[in-house]
């Protein structure tokens, strides 16, 4: 089956998956979308690996694979200027953070059970999550878990507080909360 071309590249869907925890695969397959679309779908760390310590670090995951696709996807039959952020739950979140990051390299945003403005999807007390982990592992210091067991970490937030590992304005990464940036008119 042919497909329907209507411009010279694609536009782009970059789908940002909701946090399932740290150490769930996600795996998402390449779609036949047959419109005239370009769907990406990336993987980011989560959970404790993505966001202990007040680090964004799953958001510049996300971050650098837009970076990626913005110089790449034209060798993919995508159109650069085209882009759609898609997210869903948690990755709603990171979809609605990315886009205040390139605000005018976003075309279009899609958000489904999750916004901007959803609680869960921040932390304001890194400190008082980064502490539990920290307790229930036996460690000293962030620097003693990169060198801990994976399971121990990633088993090490049961009695954390709900909701503890999410985007957190650090002046880098995500310089202020994404409600400050952007207005919808519907």
């Amino acid at each position: 089956m042919k497909y329907l071309k209507l411009n010279k590249y694609f536009v782009i869907t970059l789908h940002i998956h909701a946090q399932l925890g740290s150490f769930e695969r996600v795996v998402y397959l390449a779609e036949d979308v047959q419109g005239g679309t370009v769907v990406v779908k990336v993987n980011y760390r989560t959970g404790v690996l993505g966001f202990l310590n007040g680090g964004n670090y799953g958001l510049d995951d996300a971050r650098k694979s837009f970076e990626w696709i913005k110089f790449n996807i034209k060798s993919f039959g995508g159109d650069e200027t085209k882009i759609t952020l898609m997210g869903d739950g948690f990755g709603a979140v990171v979809s609605a953070a990315l886009s205040t990051i390139y605000p005018t390299e976003v075309s279009n945003v899609i958000l489904q059970s999750g916004s901007f403005s959803s609680p869960w999807g921040y932390n304001e007390n890194p400190e008082a999550t980064t502490n539990c982990v920290l307790k229930n592992t036996g460690m000293n210091g962030v620097e003693e878990l990169k060198s801990a067991d994976l399971f121990k970490i990633l088993s090490s937030t049961k009695s954390c507080p709900e909701f503890p590992f999410g985007l957190f304005n650090d002046g880098e990464i995500l310089p202020q909360h994404p409600s400050k940036y952007r207005v919808f008119f519907c």
